[in-house]
C-alpha cells in the first residue's frame, strides 16, 4: 500500500461530533500511560487533606516556592508547585508525581537524593530535608497526593486543554453551506460562505469583472505570466458555458503552473543555493540544491497529494521508492538551511523551525530556551524534536537521483574529477613528505625530549612540552611510547596529524572538485539528503538553551498539545517518518496550507499570521470558508489543483477590483472580499513578463541555477535564479524577495522609490526595451503602437493612446522607438493585475 493511501486511510473524518465526554477525557493529563481519573477530589478525604496541610504544604512553601511558583515568577524546569494543577502537570521532563507510586515519582527521588547536584532543594538554598519529612512525602504520594488547593491557572506551556479547545486544532468537519439571497451568483460553496458574511455586514460584492481582466488575473495567478492577445480574443468570443473552466484546466496543465506555485513553497522552505557565512576556505555553495527546487516544481505540476508531499520532505529516505528515487530530493526541505558556522544545535533549531512554522503554523522554536510563553509547547517538546534531528545526519556520499547523464559526458565528468583528485593527492603527499623530512632529521632531539618527558611523570602535558621545544606532539608521543620504528610512522597517521594543513592547502582544489557538480553537464544529479544516524538517541534538555547546561533526557515524540489520543515515543530509527506522518495527518496542517494558498491567490490570507496558529490566534472573519475548504481539500486526497479550482472558479474570485464605497465603510480591510484586491507583480513575475514581452523568455523545466543579474540577462524563468543567502543582490530586496534565512509565509509588499528608479535605469530593462523596439522597426508608427499594446496589454490602444504613440514615433528614429517601448514597460497596467 502506498504512503498516500496509508495516510488517507489514517485521516479521521468522523461522521458525528466528538462526544463532549470524550473531549474531556482526552484532555486529562496522562502519567506513565495511566489515566488520572483516580486523582479526582473524591480521594481528598478530610484526613488526607489535614495531612497535606500539616506535613506537606509548609515544606513546599518554605523550600520550593522560591523557584517553583507563579507568585515568585519562577518555574525552574517548567515546574510550578504552588497549585494542584501545576503539581499534576509536572515540568519540562514530564510528571513529577505518579499518584499512589512514591518510588516512581521524581519529586520524591529528588528530595531524597544524596548527590548535591541532584538533590532538591539545592545546596545553595538550604540543608537537605530531614528523613521524617521525606517519609511524609512518601506517605502522601502513596495515598494519592491529596491536594485541596484551588487550581491556579496553568502556565501557557502546560495548558494542553487550551490547545484542544482552540478552533485550529479541532477535527476537520465541513460546515453546512448557508443559503444566500442571490443563489444564482453562487458558483462554488465558497461563495455561499462569503456572501453570508457580507450580508451580515450589510454589503454586496462587486459584479463580475470583464473577460480580459479575468483572463489576465487567472493566467498570472496560476502561471506567473500574462495571456496572449489571441487568447484574450478567443476567450471573449467563447460563448460556451464552460469557457472559463476550460481556461482554468489549460493553465493547471501547463508546466508554467508548477514554476509559479513551486516558487511560493520555496519561500516557505527558505530555499537558497548557498550555506551562509562559513569560516576559512569552506565551500559556500550547495552542490545539488537545485534538485530540491526541481522536485517542488514537479510536485505541483504532477499534483502530488499533499500528505505525500509533506512526508517526502521530512522522511523520503524511509519510504519504499523503488527504482524512481527522485523523491529523495525532497529532503532539501531540511538540509538547505543556513549553516550557522556549522553549529549543530543551531542547524537543528533551523530544521525544527522550518517544519513547525512551515507545515504546522506553530512557533515550536520559541521553546528552545524556556517554555513557550503563550502556547502549550513546553521545552521538553522542543527537545523531543531535537532528538529526532540530532539522530539524523547528512550522508558522506549524497544519493543519486535516477539514471546517469549521457554516457560520454559522464565519462568526461569522471575524468575531470580524477584529474583534480590526483592534484589533491599530490598536494597531500607533498605535505606529508615535507613533515617527515623536517622531523626525521631531528631524531636526536626527539629521543632526548622523550627521555626528559618520561622523567616528568604523568602530570606533564605533552602538547605544551612539545610546543616549548618546537617539536610535533604526536611524533614525540611515538618516541615516549617507544612505538616500533618510531621515526617512520604510517603516512595516513601523519596525514591525521597535519589534517588542518592539508585541508587548508588543498581547499581551493576541493572547491574546484565540488564545483564540477554544477558546472559540468556530465555530473549526475544527487539529493541533498538526510539519513538516520547509526545510533539514534534522545536529546537532553539544554537549560536556557545552552550546551553543557544539561537537564533531563526526553523521548523523541510528537507534540503533546496535538496528541489528542495520547502519544508514544517514536520507535523507528530517528523518528522522522513517524514525525512526518503525524504532521501530514494533522487537521492543523491542512488549515495552515489552505490558508497559505488563499493568501497567495487573494494577496492576504484568511488568518493574518499564516505561520502562527497558536492559541492566541483568533478565528478569521471567514472561518467557515477556511474550514470548508480545508475539509474539502483533504476529502479530495490533498489535491492542490482541486483546491485551486474551488477558489478560482468562485464568483468571489471573478468579481471586479473596482472600488466599493459601501463595502469600504463597513469593511475597510476587505476581509469579507467585497472586491478583488488589485496586486502588483512579484519580482519573478515582473522579470518574466519583461522577458516575455521581449520575446526571449525560456520556460523550459529544471536545471542548474543561473545568475539573474548577469548581462546580457539570462532568459530562463526567474524561479531558476541562483539564490545566495549571504549576498542576495539588491534588486531582490528592492522588490520584496523573501529572506532565505528563515521560512517566509507571505511576502511584504512595499512601494519605495528604489523600485521606480531600478525600472527606469537598469540595464536589464534597457535590454528588453531594445529587443521590443527591434520588433516594430519595420512597421509604421500606427502598426507599431497597435502591436505593442496587443503584446503588452492584450488589447488595442484607445484612440488617444494611438494618437499619442504615433505622434511620438513619427520620426522613426531608433532612439524614439527605444524610449517609447521603455515607457510602456514601466506602466502600472503592465506591472499590476486587476
Amino acid at each position: 500500500m502506498s504512503i498516500v493511501h496509508k495516510l488517507n486511510m489514517n485521516l479521521i473524518y468522523p461522521t458525528r461530533p466528538l462526544p463532549k465526554l470524550l473531549s474531556i477525557l482526552a484532555a486529562v493529563v496522562m502519567i506513565d500511560g495511566t489515566n488520572l481519573a483516580t486523582s479526582t477530589r473524591a480521594a481528598d478525604t478530610p484526613e488526607a487533606i489535614e495531612f497535606f496541610e500539616n506535613k506537606i504544604r509548609p515544606v513546599l512553601v518554605e523550600s520550593c516556592y522560591q523557584c517553583h511558583s507563579a507568585q515568585s515568577g519562577e518555574s525552574e524546569g517548567g515546574l510550578l508547585l504552588d497549585s494542584r494543577a501545576g503539581l499534576r502537570a509536572g515540568g519540562d521532563t514530564g510528571p513529577v508525581v505518579v499518584l499512589g507510586k512514591a518510588d516512581e515519582s521524581k519529586l520524591l527521588s529528588r528530595i531524597a537524593a544524596s548527590d548535591d547536584d541532584q538533590r532538591m532543594p539545592p545546596a545553595d538554598f538550604g540543608k537537605p530535608l530531614p528523613p521524617e519529612t521525606i517519609a511524609d512525602f512518601r506517605h502522601w504520594i502513596s495515598q494519592g497526593a491529596a491536594d485541596p488547593r484551588d487550581d491556579a491557572k496553568l502556565p501557557p506551556a502546560k495548558d494542553m486543554q487550551a490547545a484542544r479547545e482552540h478552533w485550529a486544532c479541532q477535527v476537520l468537519r465541513k460546515p453546512a453551506v448557508p443559503q444566500t439571497a442571490d443563489e444564482l451568483a453562487v458558483r462554488t460553496p465558497l461563495d455561499s460562505f462569503v456572501f453570508a458574511k457580507q450580508a451580515e455586514l450589510g454589503i454586496v460584492a462587486n459584479p463580475p469583472t470583464d473577460r480580459r481582466s479575468l483572463l489576465r488575473r487567472v493566467t498570472y495567478d496560476l502561471t506567473g505570466l500574462p495571456p496572449t492577445y489571441e487568447q484574450v480574443l478567443a476567450f471573449e468570443n467563447d460563448t460556451s458555458v464552460d469557457a472559463y473552466e476550460k481556461v482554468v484546466e489549460r493553465l493547471l496543465e501547463s508546466t508554467t503552473y508548477g514554476q509559479r506555485w513551486g516558487r511560493f513553497w520555496l519561500d516557505v522552505a527558505r530555499y537558497a543555493d548557498t550555506k551562509g557565512y562559513l569560516p576559512g576556505g569552506a565551500q559556500l555553495r550547495y552542490p545539488f540544491s537545485y534538485t530540491y527546487r526541481d522536485y517542488v516544481i514537479d510536485a505541483f505540476n504532477l499534483d502530488k497529494p499533499f500528505q505525500q508531499f509533506i512526508v517526502e520532505q521530512i522522511a523520503a529516505d524511509h519510504l519504499d521508492l523503488g527504482e524512481d528515487r527522485s523523491a529523495l530530493a525532497a529532503l532539501g526541505y531540511l538540509t538547505l538551511g543556513r549553516r550557522f558556522l556549522n553549529n549543530q544545535d543551531d542547524i537543528i533549531d533551523d530544521r525544527i523551525d522550518v517544519v513547525a512554522r512551515g507545515m504546522l503554523g506553530l512557533t515550536v522554536g520559541c521553546a528552545r530556551c524556556h517554555d513557550h510563553k503563550f502556547d502549550p509547547i513546553p521545552t521538553a517538546d522542543y527537545y523531543s524534536w531535537h532528538g529526532v534531528f540530532a539522530s539524523s545526519r547528512e550522508p558522506d556520499e549524497l544519493p543519486l537521483l535516477g539514471k546517469l547523464p549521457d554516457e560520454a559526458k559522464h565519462a568526461e565528468y569522471l575524468e575531470a574529477c580524477a584529474k583534480i583528485e590526483a592534484k589533491i593527492q599530490a598536494k597531500k603527499d607533498e605535505l606529508i613528505d615535507a613533515f617527515l623530512q623536517r622531523h626525521q632529521a631531528r631524531e636526536d632531539e626527539y629521543a632526548t625530549a622523550a627521555n626528559e618527558f618520561k622523567q616528568l611523570g604523568d602530570q606533564a602535558n605533552i602538547d605544551t612540552f612539545a610546543g616549548e621545544r618546537k617539536l610535533s606532539a604526536p611524533f614525540l608521543r611515538r618516541w615516549v611510547d617507544a612505538v616500533h620504528d618510531p621515526a617512520h610512522p604510517n603516512r595516513e597517521e601523519v596525514a591525521n596529524w597535519i589534517r588542518r594543513e592539508i585541508n587548508e592547502k588543498s581547499a581551493g582544489m576541493k572547491r574546484e572538485l565540488e564545483a564540477l557538480s554544477w558546472t559540468h553537464d556530465g555530473a549526475p544529479q544527487r539529493a541533498m539528503a538526510l539519513v538516520d544516524a547509526d545510533r539514534p538517541h534522545d536529546s537532553r534538555i539544554l537549560l536556557r538553551g545552552k550546551r553543557g547546561n544539561n537537564g533531563e533526557v526526553v523521548p523523541r515524540q510528537f507534540l503533546e498539545a496535538l496528541s489528542l489520543d495520547g502519544r508514544q515515543p517514536f520507535q523507528s530509527g530517528s523518528g522522522r517518518l513517524e514525525l512526518a506522518e503525524a504532521i501530514a495527518s494533522q487537521p492543523l496542517t491542512a488549515r495552515v496550507f489552505v490558508n497559505r494558498v488563499w493568501g497567495w491567490h487573494f494577496g492576504q490570507p484568511l488568518v493574518d499570521t499564516p505561520s502562527d496558529f497558536g492559541v492566541r490566534t483568533a478565528a478569521p472573519v471567514l472561518v467557515d470558508a477556511l474550514e470548508w475548504l480545508a475539509a474539502d481539500f483533504m476529502e479530495h486526497g490533498g489535491s492542490i489543483k482541486h483546491l485551486h479550482r474551488q477558489i478560482v472558479l468562485s464568483s468571489i474570485y471573478q468579481q471586479s477590483s473596482q472600488s466599493n464605497e459601501r463595502g469600504y465603510q463597513a469593511d475597510p480591510e476587505n476581509l469579507s472580499l467585497y472586491r478583488f484586491p488589485r496586486r502588483r507583480l512579484e519580482f519573478e513575475a515582473m522579470r518574466d513578463t519583461l522577458l516575455l514581452a521581449a520575446g526571449t523568455l525560456d520556460t523550459s523545466l529544471g536545471g542548474l541555477p543561473i545568475e539573474l543579474t548577469d548581462s546580457p540577462a539570462p532568459t530562463r524563468r526567474s524561479v531558476y535564479g541562483f539564490i545566495d543567502r549571504q549576498n542576495l543582490p539588491g534588486v531582490f530586496r528592492t522588490f520584496d524577495f523573501p529572506n532565505p534565512d528563515a521560512t517566509t509565509p507571505s511576502r511584504f509588499r512595499t512601494t519605495v522609490p528604489q523600485q521606480a528608479l531600478y525600472l527606469m535605469n537598469s540595464r536589464f530593462v534597457a535590454e528588453q526595451s531594445d529587443k521590443l523596439a527591434a520588433q516594430i522597426a519595420s512597421q509604421t508608427p500606427a502598426a507599431g503602437v497597435e502591436y505593442l499594446y496587443q503584446r503588452l496589454f492584450q488589447r488595442l490602444p484607445t484612440p488617444s493612446e494611438l494618437e499619442l504613440g504615433t505622434g511620438f514615433l513619427a520620426d522613426a528614429s531608433a532612439e524614439r522607438r527605444f524610449r517609447y517601448c521603455q515607457s510602456l514597460l514601466l506602466t502600472n497596467e503592465l506591472l499590476f493585475v486587476d
